[in-house]
């Protein structure tokens, strides 16, 4: 079983927990799970499980597949269009099981290494033991390995103008000030504004922290 992870960042307010939505695709196209972040940003998938049937045949081989954020029309949000590339590929270490090698964003030329538990036949919750990304020793390591780190998508969240912001910008407008200085003096304002959203909720958050 080996499970696959990615990470989810955004700029401009806090991530809420199940506020984005990430697909796992095969290599037909076709959409075999969907996840949420949580609050931390992580996003696992659902274990993917190999193996050997009754009559000897199993899925040695390389398995391709794409991970990619759904655009769920949240206002005001930038989406990430990124589609992640993972290879996983299962071998036979010639003594009866199953290998299995992780490789996110293979082309991209990172070396990053890792590794993680594949969970055996006998392991009665049908669980993997670890964290498929970062893990330490296991009790058969090496049975899968990772390489590169786990694709991150990163949003970007820009407070709507507001009124004000709006009325100032029409009334420079009207004193007949050049198109460049009216499009400056927006961008001034709403980083303004956004400047005041962070600091009022650093305060906010702040505040539940003393209680």
């Amino acid at each position: 079983m080996v499970e696959l992870a990615a990470r989810k960042n955004l700029t401009g307010r806090g991530l809420k927990a199940d506020e984005f939505e990430f697909e796992l695709v095969d290599k037909d196209g076709k959409v075999i799970d969907t996840e949420r972040n949580d609050k931390d940003g992580d996003i696992r998938f659902k274990p993917l499980t190999y193996g050997r049937d009754n009559n000897g045949i199993d899925d040695c081989g390389e398995h391709r597949y794409v991970i990619r954020e759904r655009n769920t029309g949240e206002k005001n949000v930038t989406y990430d269009r990124t589609e992640h590339h993972v290879t996983v590929t299962v071998s036979d270490d010639l003594q009866g099981n199953l290998t299995a090698k992780v490789e996110y964003d293979p082309t991209d030329g990172k070396t990053k290494d890792s590794s993680a538990t594949l969970a055996t036949p006998t392991d009665k919750a049908g669980k993997t033991k670890g964290d498929a990304v970062g893990d330490g020793p296991s009790a058969t390591p090496g049975m899968v390995t990772v390489t590169g780190t786990r694709p991150e998508f990163t949003n970007s969240y820009i407070p709507p103008a507001t009124p004000a912001i709006v009325k100032t910008i029409r009334q420079l407008a009207k004193t007949g000030v050049s198109a460049p200085t009216v499009a400056l003096a927006a961008f001034t304002l709403l980083g303004v504004g956004l400047m005041l959203f962070r600091r009022r909720g650093n305060q906010t958050e702040t505040a539940r922290h003393r209680k």
